[in-house]
């Protein structure tokens, strides 16, 4: 299955509402766009995604202004709720002026396993960008080729809340530039 090419102000391809679920299996998500959060999926709070076998490449968040809100951006997921990741790769999206290339969460949990983020951008948080009172889990994964641009901070990863709580367990974080 694929979503590509898809448009909209939150979750380019999907929103998934809260209390409601998401699952995919073997599913890429490519070229999609959402003008604030989400270029591909957008999780609100308490809702569930779960992603396995999934490509994630090229999706954007594609606001140039706005207000400041670390709410906004995510090139290929904003979550708000709870999202898993299993053998998965999150390529080349972007976010041209709020946060997190790759994904940016703000609430509930992200668990990261077996999965490659990589050549993602944004102004913070090439690869992800935590923005919220979150916990975050990454294993077996490697974040590499992200960038942040603008001046801003982790190009792999951006710890922005010192509210939330991260846990890297046998990953491979290299070749990521902020600034």
């Amino acid at each position: 299955t694929t979503f590509a090419n898809n448009n909209a102000r939150f979750g380019g391809a999907a929103y998934v509402f809260s209390n409601a679920s998401l699952t995919t299996n073997a599913v890429t998500l490519q070229g999609n766009n959402a003008v604030l959060a989400g270029g591909a999926i957008y999780v609100a709070g308490a809702a569930t995604l779960q992603l396995h076998s999934t490509q994630l490449h090229a999706n954007a968040a594609t606001a140039t202004s706005g207000p400041v809100s670390m709410s906004f951006g995510g090139g290929a997921i904003a979550n708000f709720g709870n999202t898993s990741i299993d053998g998965c790769t999150v390529s080349a999206n972007t976010v041209a002026f709020y946060n997190g290339g790759g994904i940016l969460t703000v609430a509930g949990s992200l668990t990261i396993t077996a999965s490659l983020l990589e050549g993602n951008s944004a102004p913070s948080g090439g690869g992800i960008e935590v923005d919220g009172q979150t916990t975050v889990s990454v294993s077996a994964s490697t974040i590499r080729d992200n960038s942040t641009s603008l001046g801003g901070s982790g190009g792999g990863i951006n710890n922005e809340f010192f509210t939330a709580t991260m846990t890297l367990n046998g990953c491979t974080i290299n070749n990521n530039v902020a600034g």
